[in-house]
């Protein structure tokens, strides 16, 4: 049979674990919540992305539980690979249906031409050469490039005045446009900390 003093520390002891227990889990991050895959929705939101590589691929995804839609039209040389689209394809050119299996909802263009796709999908992605488009739409679009002969990966833009470098690890992009809110007269050299004695963003 314990002691007093042996009771006292396990109750005690007890105590303490459970305690710390509660801090830890008050302190823990909310939990990612998956989206709901079998529910997707969509948006009316617009805006226009421009898209300019010669040697590159790109995917366009859902934004959480909110489908891509939207009208992109591009001009290449290369494959394109449709998910669930729930629209239209306009093919031109040599472009050409290479695969089409509707249980999937899969379908793979391939081809020099132009394609113009139309509707709502869970993913278009392409992979080629010799690529402008445009899409006028929304979602989340991942950009992949390759160093072509001028050792240029391509741009994109939603202003032709700003034109932003297509890169080559998967630079990842939201549609419509995300503004950052950081002024420019927020930021501050060192020349000019050290002489008011007070830091920018």
């Amino acid at each position: 049979m314990l002691g007093s003093n042996a009771l006292t520390k396990t109750v005690f002891g007890v105590g303490f674990a459970a305690l710390i227990a509660v801090a830890v889990f008050a302190q823990n991050p909310a939990t990612y919540k998956m989206p709901d895959l079998l529910h997707m929705k969509t948006s009316p939101e617009r805006d226009d992305l421009w898209l300019s590589t010669r040697v590159g691929s790109f995917k366009l995804l859902p934004r959480g539980d909110v489908m891509p839609s939207g009208t992109l039209t591009m001009s290449f040389t290369g494959s394109v690979l449709s998910s669930d689209l729930k629209g239209q394809v306009i093919p031109e050119g040599s472009v050409r249906k290479e695969y089409d299996n509707s249980k999937k909802g899969k379908q793979v263009w391939f081809g020099t031409g132009k394609l113009t796709i139309t509707g709502a999908f869970m993913a278009v992605q392409w992979f080629g050469r010799n690529l402008d488009a445009k899409f006028n739409g929304n979602g989340f679009i991942r950009l992949y490039g390759e160093f072509d002969k001028n050792l240029d990966t391509g741009y994109y833009w939603f202003d032709p005045k700003d034109k932003k470098f297509w890169g080559t690890y998967g630079n990842g992009v939201g549609i419509p446009e995300m503004k950052s809110t950081v002024r420019p007269n927020d930021v501050k050299t060192r020349q000019e900390f050290e002489k008011k004695g007070k830091g920018g963003g």
